[in-house]
This record gives structure tokens, C-alpha cells and sequence, in this order.
């Protein structure tokens, strides 16, 4: 997903960018944390 967020876009919400890759174990082990972030509707 290629998306570019410019300061307008934003509107006073929090920006979380998150980088993942396959390979990394770290990257796996967040998954959960940022779906429940996403879930909870904080972004």
C-alpha cells in the first residue's frame, strides 16, 4: 500500500507508520499490538 500523507491529510490525528518485513521477527511479534491499535480506533 503506497499512500503519501501530506499535512492536510492529517487533521489532527496520530500518524503511525509501520515497516514490516517477512524475514523480521520483531516486525511479527508488533502484529498484534498495532492490530489492536487499529481495532481500538486511536488512528
Amino acid at each position: 500500500m503506497n499512500q503519501e500523507i501530506n499535512n492536510s491529510q492529517k487533521e489532527e490525528k496520530l500518524v503511525l507508520m509501520q515497516f514490516y518485513a517477512e524475514w523480521c521477527q520483531p516486525c511479527k511479534m508488533m502484529m498484534p499490538v498495532i492490530n489492536r491499535i487499529h481495532d481500538r480506533k486511536y488512528f
